[in-house]
């Protein structure tokens, strides 16, 4: 009997293991690491913080500006 149960529990364990995606999770857009100077990353966590925003969101619109700013 208790086996029964823990073969059901593994079973449902096993399913909900496949499928590791977020059900909170928007969008699913690849990122890459990337490296940075530690006081670089202090000064890009900070501004993060004050703004309320994520860090990758932070580090795309530097990078963005900069880019548009070599065209």
């Amino acid at each position: 009997m208790a086996e029964d149960f823990l073969n059901k529990v593994s079973k449902k364990a096993s399913e909900q293991l496949k499928n590791l995606k977020s059900p909170y999770q928007f969008e699913t857009e690849r990122t890459k690491t990337v490296q940075l100077r530690m006081s670089t990353y202090k000064e890009v966590k900070r501004i993060a913080f004050e703004n309320d925003e994520k860090i990758v969101d932070v580090l795309e619109k530097i990078i963005r500006e900069g880019l548009a700013k070599r065209r």
